[in-house]
């Protein structure tokens, strides 16, 4: 083992999660804001132009599915997605202005930490998750990267640090009786609650609800800087897998990692 190495990761997961923890701040804060319209500031603006988008994709809907909806009633559901959505938009772009504070090598950490917590997130749906729930992988990346990027330290806490083994064990997950308590039902609310259809949205199987989503993960992400930074760190951690170091995620759990989360 090296130890040197080891240290060095958990000082980039560390600078990882401070970005991530702004990230959510930022969420948080603009959710908690009450804005007032003004035609003339950059977000109304923003937000028009992501409207002109949807509006100029309706001509690219195939023929047959385009039949069953009007262009009237296509431009009335953009408009309500929008409005439903439009938080999501100033999120992202003030996370987008957030990022030219940070220098590349903070960008790339911030990478290394999230695929890591993305990695966790998935091992603990599979076990945690509703007995009748079934993975979407198509949208899973997404809604994680989404929820992650709303977590505060306590709530990230939480998830990580608590004990796995305490509860949702396999026998108790694969039997019919009664329902399982799940001491992760809480911090997990949120991400089941994202999959459900909204009602005022008016759809079933239009992608709105992932379209509305990615408009606060994208700027944040998955831009071509970002996609950069994204194969930087999956190379630095395959790097540190091949060099047998101890288990990856262990960092997580360990004692002194505990003080920042």
């Amino acid at each position: 083992m090296n130890y040197h190495a080891e240290q060095r990761l958990v000082q980039r997961l560390e600078r990882g999660l401070y970005v991530l923890f702004h990230m959510a701040d930022i969420a948080r804060d603009t959710y908690k804001t009450k804005q007032k319209i003004n035609p003339l500031v950059p977000d109304v603006t923003g937000r028009l132009l992501v409207l002109t988008r949807m509006l100029e994709e309706y001509h690219e809907i195939p023929r047959n599915k385009r039949r069953l909806m009007s262009f009237q009633e296509y431009a009335s559901h953009a408009y309500t997605v929008l409005k439903w959505g439009y938080r999501e938009v100033d999120i992202g772009r003030r996370r987008l202005k957030f990022r030219g504070y940070l220098d590349e090598q903070t960008e790339v950490d911030f990478h290394v930490t999230l695929r890591m917590l993305r990695e966790l997130m998935e091992r603990m749906l599979l076990r945690h998750g509703p007995k009748v729930w079934h993975r979407d992988a198509r949208n899973e990346y997404s809604m994680i990267s989404w929820f992650l990027l709303k977590q505060s330290p306590q709530s990230l806490a939480k998830l990580l640090l608590s004990p796995q083994d305490e509860c949702c064990g396999l026998e108790e997950k694969a039997s019919e009786s009664g329902l399982r308590k799940c001491q992760f039902s809480d911090p997990l609310d949120n991400y089941w609650k994202a999959w459900k259809n909204v009602p005022g949205l008016g759809c079933q199987a239009c992608d709105c609800k992932r379209r509305v989503r990615s408009w606060s993960v994208k700027p944040a992400l998955i831009d071509d800087q970002g996609r950069q930074y994204n194969r930087a760190a999956e190379k630095y951690l395959k790097d540190m897998w091949t060099q047998r170091h101890a288990g990856l995620h262990q960092v997580f759990t360990m004692g002194y990692f505990n003080i920042v989360l």
